[in-house]
């Protein structure tokens, strides 16, 4: 535990941790309170807001939405490379935002649910920091402070419900957790564990931000976030990967 807290205090900015085994419920914490800058982690909670609201029917994961009536965004992503209207499912879209960050497939599920409407499902989800408060690479919005936020603990709790199948049901639980273990960034959390290990995880990065939360799947389970802001990505992308091996060993050693 010390070795844990002294590798956090040591990297610079601001880092948060969050770490749950699932079978025993140790927890151990470190700002994990604290309100980080979102970058893709964000897209984890939008995901299981649709969830939520194909649950209570107000949508389906097969409705198409016509690509051609939204902007494309840059960053992560393919929609963004295809010149041709096309029209994609909720379940495409959400797939593509998952395992491949596409931040204009993120874009456009904000848009069509609905930032004021999002903000209020996180909290009814139990989340009180972690917010959408603009599209992705709205300019103008974050000019005027409008930003995204994630809190390490709040995360956490989500992925918890999707492990224990309590997420709106026990087969939307798992069909979210698959999502998230078709993951292609691969280079944080999985990259430091023994090979067929498998981890249900969302990372974010953007500068002087580098994010990953996820549910890794040792003979004893465990939930990993890691937060940071305002630090050296390499540097908090090494101590991440280390962090996550230790704490893969301390579930399972």
């Amino acid at each position: 535990m010390d070795k844990i807290f002294e590798m956090l205090k040591e990297l610079p900015g601001t880092i948060g941790l969050y770490y749950k085994d699932m079978t025993s419920g140790e927890e151990i914490c470190y700002n994990e309170d604290v309100a980080f800058t979102a970058a893709s982690v964000i897209k984890l909670p939008i995901m299981m807001d649709v969830y939520k609201r194909v649950d209570a029917g107000e949508m389906s994961l097969s409705d198409l939405l016509d690509m051609k009536d939204f902007k494309k965004v840059g960053g992560c992503g393919a929609i963004s490379s295809i010149d041709e209207d096309i029209s994609l499912s909720l379940k495409s879209l959400i797939r593509l935002m998952i395992t491949i960050s596409d931040n204009t497939a993120t874009n456009v599920l904000i848009r069509h649910v609905g930032v004021e409407r999002l903000k209020q499902s996180f909290v009814e989800m139990g989340m009180e920091k972690t917010q959408v408060g603009r599209e992705l690479y709205d300019m103008e919005a974050a000019g005027r402070g409008m930003n995204n936020y994630i809190v390490p603990k709040e995360i956490g709790g989500l992925l918890e419900a999707l492990y224990n199948g309590t997420f709106v049901s026990k087969a939307a639980s798992d069909e979210m957790i698959d999502i998230l273990k078709a993951q292609q960034i691969c280079h944080k959390i999985p990259d430091s564990l023994p090979p067929g290990v498998a981890v249900a995880n969302k990372t974010g990065e953007v500068g002087g931000v580098t994010h990953d939360a996820g549910i890794v799947y040792g003979e004893r389970p465990f939930v990993f976030v890691f937060a940071s802001m305002e630090t050296d990505t390499s540097l908090a992308n090494q101590a991440l990967r280390k962090l996550a091996r230790i704490c893969y060993d301390r579930s399972n050693g």
